[in-house]
């Protein structure tokens, strides 16, 4: 079986200047992944984020998926 997840972050609105907090475009994005890959992605995801956000973790080691990193946190 395949699993398919989809996001549309961003914004289509007008970008108020260089330095604005929002998005400054709009995405559609898609992964398509098989079920029994799931696991290891899900790992990878978590050591990833907890490794380049490091204030995103928390005492479970799954519960690290819950913090939502935004598009102005990339960007710093």
């Amino acid at each position: 079986m395949k699993i398919c997840y989809v996001d549309e972050p961003g914004d289509t609105g007008f970008l108020p200047s260089a330095t604005a907090k929002i998005q400054p475009v709009l995405v559609i994005a898609g992964i398509i992944i098989d079920h029994k890959d799931i696991p290891s992605a899900t790992e990878g995801f978590v050591s990833l984020k907890r490794k380049l956000f490091p204030n995103t973790q928390r005492q479970q080691y799954l519960d690290s998926i819950l913090p939502e990193i935004k598009g102005s946190d990339v960007r710093k």
